[in-house]
């Protein structure tokens, strides 16, 4: 359950960071196994994990990791989370997305968000129908590609004015298609850092933010030789489908606890 003031904090800026609260031996675990993952052919994952390759390599999804090793389930259903995820996503909530994302030096994440959230007070409470956590593996710096965040804009009715390519990068390499071209005529094309509540959130490994997924939000380019490791979790109320056509196997519901089966089942109608 947040705090007053997280609660001040979350509906005014559209998150929160929670510094250090996953343990560092099943940071490093879960370290371990991604670096093994992102190694991995599409023809060695499980059934039901989805790779994603963008950028010419720089950029790497995995959608379902949960599937390939049960650490990925601890920390979706960790008690450092699981509070907040039941103190904002009206229950019974469930899990409708899980990705591993990795990046290496290059162009960032452009601005986005999904308006479906739909963040709002009842009765004096924080609402939002998809809340979603990000878990850093890594640390990460200026320079390590960190989570932008335009706080206060999951409050905004009108179209976001500014372009989400931010100019500075390095797009020579890509399609046509992967840059957005025609899409976004008319939006203000100025560098994030300009942006009227632009924020970098500098994170350890350990460290997590929880999001309602309609502030506006991406990540800086990578410019260090670091790789950017990052966990995460979207969460949502009980009628709300798996995005990315996902499909949890049978196998992965029987190696649940009840807590994580409890994510894991669904939706439900009616």
């Amino acid at each position: 359950m947040l705090t007053m003031k997280e609660k001040y904090e979350f509906y005014l800026k559209g998150y929160i960071h929670l510094k250090n609260v996953i343990p560092k031996d099943l940071i490093a675990k879960a370290r371990d196994i991604s670096n093994e993952l992102k190694l991995r052919k599409a023809q060695e994952l499980p059934k039901h994990c989805i790779p994603h390759l963008y950028g010419g390599g720089n950029f790497y999804q995995l959608h379902n990791m949960l599937e390939y090793d049960d650490v990925f389930l601890e920390v979706m259903a960790h008690e450092e989370i699981i509070p907040y995820i039941y103190g904002m996503v009206p229950r019974p909530c469930r899990l409708i997305e899980s990705i591993l994302l990795y990046r290496k030096k290059g162009f960032g994440n452009p601005l986005h968000r999904n308006t479906f959230s739909n963040m709002r007070m009842v009765d004096g409470r924080i609402q939002a129908d998809y809340v979603a956590a990000l878990v850093y593996l890594t640390d990460m710096g200026p320079d390590d590609g960190p989570t932008i965040i335009i706080e206060g804009s999951h409050h905004l009715k009108n179209k976001f004015p500014f372009h989400p390519i931010d100019p500075r990068w390095n797009l020579d390499h890509l399609t046509a298609k992967e840059k957005f071209e025609n899409n976004f005529d008319g939006l203000l094309q100025i560098p994030f850092n300009e942006i009227p509540g632009y924020r970098e959130v500098h994170c350890e490994a350990g460290d997590v933010i929880i999001f309602s997924e309609d502030v506006i939000h991406g990540a800086k380019e990578v410019s260090s030789d670091k790789e950017r490791l990052v966990l995460k979790y979207g969460y949502a109320p009980y009628y709300v489908s798996n995005l990315h056509g996902v499909e949890y196997s049978k196998d992965l519901i029987n190696r649940c606890n009840e807590v994580q089966r409890s994510f894991l089942t669904g939706p439900y109608y009616g």
